[in-house]
């Protein structure tokens, strides 16, 4: 069997690239993903019954999500692959994001579709967000919380060092104009850039922590 090598060894470790990342970061996404519909959503209110469709996406005052750079880069790749139009939209609701606001309306969301990257690129804390009449039935943040940590560690895997987790409109802009993979794989970290890991300080509250009644 093998395991991960410690923080102090990445130096010695070739660099993912970040498509070899965007690769990994997929298959968390859709564990993470089967461990919340086949333990938790089942208790929550379908989506397709909401009297308030997309709210929990365009609400500028209810969406804080943060993500880290390599979901990001999941995301710009997601959205390159999106029809002309669509792409259009996306970039004209970036531009009108206030980048210093804490909360923001979600650029992904397209009213009458939805989340643009939801098969392909949604971050995890939308995927455990759903509509739950009793607290007790959320999914425990600690199953979040092992997953943010595979996600910084996939980070360090590919771009040598932790970056911090952004608002999308933020991370996504900084991102537009490089390309869709611009390591090779083989450029190994600088030992100054290597950052031992610590605890992961909580990147999203999409209101998880308010009170449900």
């Amino acid at each position: 069997m093998t395991t991960e090598a410690p923080w102090w060894r990445i130096g010695a470790m070739r660099l993912l690239s970040e498509r070899a990342g965007i690769d990994r970061l997929a298959k968390i996404r859709e564990d993470f993903r089967g461990e919340i519909v086949a333990g938790f959503e089942y208790r929550s209110k379908p989506c397709s019954v909401c009297e308030t469709p997309g709210v929990c996406c365009l609400d500028e005052h209810f969406v804080n999500l943060r993500v880290s750079r390599l979901e990001a880069a999941a995301i710009r790749n997601a959205v390159s692959e999106l029809d002309a139009k669509a792409r259009s939209a996306v970039f004209s609701r970036l531009s009108k994001i206030d980048k210093n606001a804490e909360f923001y309306s979600c650029p992904l969301f397209q009213t009458g579709v939805g989340c643009l990257v939801h098969d392909t690129a949604k971050p995890l804390p939308c995927i455990a967000h759903a509509c739950y009449e009793r607290k007790e039935d959320l999914p425990p943040d600690e199953l979040l919380a092992e997953r943010e940590v595979e996600i910084d560690k996939l980070n360090r895997r590919v771009y040598g060092k932790s970056e911090p987790f952004l608002p999308i409109p933020v991370a996504l802009s900084r991102l537009l104009d490089l390309p869709a993979d611009d390591r090779n794989g083989d450029q190994q970290p600088k030992e100054d850039e290597v950052i031992p890991e610590g605890q992961i300080v909580p990147r999203y509250r999409l209101h998880h922590d308010t009170e449900q009644q």
